[in-house]
C-alpha cells in the first residue's frame, strides 16, 4: 500500500470540489478531510475487532502534514500492541481530569465552599476572607504546592506554609 501520497502544497490548496466532505488519502489509514466551508481535518481510519473506527488527529493548519504522519505512526504502534487508540485517548483524558480535580487548590476551595455556610457573624466574615486568601494565596506557589496533588502534600508542608503566613 502506498503511503505519503499528500504534499504540503496539496493540503494548503485543497478544496471540497462541490462535495460535502472530500476525503484525501495519505496512506496507511491517514485521511485529510476537507469540508465545503473550508474546514480541514486529519482523521485516522483503523479496524479493531473487525469494526472500522475513526480517530481525529487534529485541525489543519494547527497540525501539519508531518505532525499528522507522526501521529499516524503512534496510532499504528498502539494498534500493533493490541490497544484501541480511541479508548487510550479517553483514559488519558480521564486521568488528567482526575489529577486536576485532586489538586490542593481544588480540595481547599471545595472545603471552603462547604464551610462558608457555617460562618455567620461579622467576626466570621473576617475569618472567611482570611481563609479564602489562604486558599488562593501565592504562598502555595512559592512553596510549590499550588498544583500539587493532595496525596503529595505532607504534614510538614502545611507547617512551612503556616510559618510563612505568621506576622514577624
Amino acid at each position: 500500500m502506498a503511503i505519503n501520497l499528500l504534499s504540503a502544497a496539496l493540503c494548503k490548496n485543497a478544496g471540497s470540489e462541490g462535495a460535502a466532505i472530500r476525503k484525501l488519502p495519505d496512506g496507511d489509514g491517514l485521511y485529510f478531510w476537507v469540508y465545503q466551508d473550508g474546514r480541514k481535518y486529519w482523521r485516522m481510519r483503523y479496524w479493531q475487532s473487525g469494526k472500522e473506527k475513526s480517530l481525529s488527529l487534529g485541525v489543519y493548519p494547527q497540525v501539519s502534514l508531518s505532525s499528522a504522519r507522526k501521529k499516524r505512526d503512534e496510532v499504528r504502534k498502539q494498534l500493533e500492541a493490541n490497544l484501541d487508540p480511541s479508548a487510550e485517548r479517553k483514559a488519558a483524558n480521564l486521568r488528567r481530569k482526575l489529577i486536576s480535580e485532586n489538586s490542593f487548590q481544588a480540595v481547599a476551595m471545595e472545603w471552603y465552599a462547604k464551610q462558608i455556610h457555617t460562618w455567620v457573624t461579622d467576626m466570621m466574615v473576617c475569618h472567611q476572607i482570611l481563609l479564602l486568601a489562604v486558599c488562593l494565596n501565592c504562598r502555595y506557589l512559592m512553596v510549590g504546592y499550588w498544583w500539587r496533588r493532595v496525596r503529595c502534600v505532607l504534614p510538614w508542608d502545611f507547617i512551612a506554609i503556616a510559618v510563612q503566613s505568621l506576622p514577624r
